[in-house]
């Protein structure tokens, strides 16, 4: 019987702890990270929020929003000198944590002239050093893509720098995105990218350019979508292993869309619809976009993220793309996400010019009408 007792005893303890897995209750169940911090600290109203880490150390955070206060009337907090001071209703802050996001310490960019700032993005190197854009609106309403650093999370901010001069020409600079190649492996270590779309009287493209000096100097902008007559906004980039550079946008009434760049963000080939949403959805919605009870007038829209799997295991250099959809249902927003695993960019045979590179199709295209925890089942 003693046999049978240990038996019986064997199978409790694998139903025990069966059940314990499925009772798992992730993230739910724990207490110890559950903690609101205040990271703006400040009167007013924060919006756009962005965060990034350090990606030598994980206690060191750097985050942004736009902050809607007026300066012209209110004297700054006692935490902030004299010279944030702003002749304008709008600006973005920034926000430093060297402890893991316990306590944040707020920062504000030096501005010239304008009407203010807003559209924040961060980004850090390998080396620590640190990086906030902004969309500059000038005297005229027209924004410009600027770009501030500094060597580490203890110093003072630069002067920001401009990605693209917009005073003076027919262009309305808007929605950045920022990202840093990480990778010691890629041929462009701590390459800085910054991407926007470019709005004119004929159209919208996506364009990117690149810094190799800590964003004093930038390069001349590459075209990203080669649909120069549609409305295209709200990039998102991501960088490989090997250097290779993805970026995802939306093009207004048909859907998102991705490509990629094999040689540090200087040309880009043709573009992958990854889900032709018509997403046009509610007529006050400007630019088009789905009218929310929270939302009613500003409304929402797919705001694609791109990302890729940086790592050496099994679904390394895998491309993931989240974004909202109404999907046809009632106007009701879904979370959606696609994934691929693009082929190294092809050889040329001697004697022959190189391909344009081109984003690898789909594998698994059913992806695009699932939710957002398909995908994170998907990457585990």
């Amino acid at each position: 019987m003693r046999g049978v007792g240990t038996l019986w005893r064997l199978l409790a303890a694998a139903v025990a702890c069966a059940f314990a897995v499925a009772a798992d209750p992730g993230l739910a169940g724990s207490t110890r990270e559950l903690v609101q911090v205040d990271v703006s600290n400040a009167p007013g109203v924060q919006s756009e929020t962005t965060i990034t880490s350090d990606p030598s150390t994980g206690r060191i955070l750097l985050a942004g929003s736009n902050d809607h206060r007026r300066y012209q009337t209110d004297a700054p907090p006692p935490s902030e000198s004299a010279s944030v001071r702003q002749s304008t209703p709008f600006t973005t802050a920034f926000y430093g944590s060297v402890d893991g996001g316990a306590t944040w310490r707020r920062s504000y960019l030096p501005l010239v002239g304008g009407q203010g700032a807003s559209d924040p993005v961060v980004a850090i190197d390998r080396t620590g050093r640190q990086y906030a854009g902004f969309v500059r609106v000038d005297e005229n309403g027209q924004g410009e893509p600027r770009v501030s650093s500094r060597p580490n999370a203890f110093s003072p901010w630069s002067t920001p720098t401009v990605v693209e001069q917009t005073s003076g020409t027919l262009f309305d600079d808007d929605k950045p995105a920022i990202a840093v190649d990480v990778s010691p492996s890629s041929p462009h270590a701590n390459r800085v990218y910054v991407a926007w779309s470019r709005i004119s009287p004929s159209g919208a493209p996506i364009v990117l350019a690149h810094s190799d000096d800590g964003g004093t100097t930038w390069s001349v902008p590459a075209l990203v979508s080669k649909t120069r007559t549609s409305f295209q906004s709200y990039p998102s980039i991501a960088v490989a292993r090997d250097g290779s550079v993805y970026v995802a946008w939306w093009t207004v009434g048909h859907g998102v869309f991705a490509d990629v760049s094999h040689d540090g963000g200087d040309t880009f080939g043709t573009a992958r619809s990854l889900n032709a949403l018509a997403i046009s959805g509610t007529p006050t919605c400007v630019p088009p976009g789905v009218s929310i009870p929270a939302q009613p007038t500003t409304c929402v829209r797919p705001n694609p993220i791109i990302s890729v799997d940086d790592s050496t295991g099994p679904l390394a250099g895998r491309v993931y793309v989240t974004y909202n959809d109404t999907a046809g249902k009632h106007q009701q927003q879904g979370i959606f996400a696609s994934a691929t695993r693009p082929p190294p960019p092809r050889q040329p045979a001697q004697g022959q010019r190189p391909l344009r590179p081109v984003l690898a199709r789909l594998r698994r295209r059913s992806l695009d009408r699932r939710a957002l925890g398909v995908l994170l089942r998907h990457a585990r």
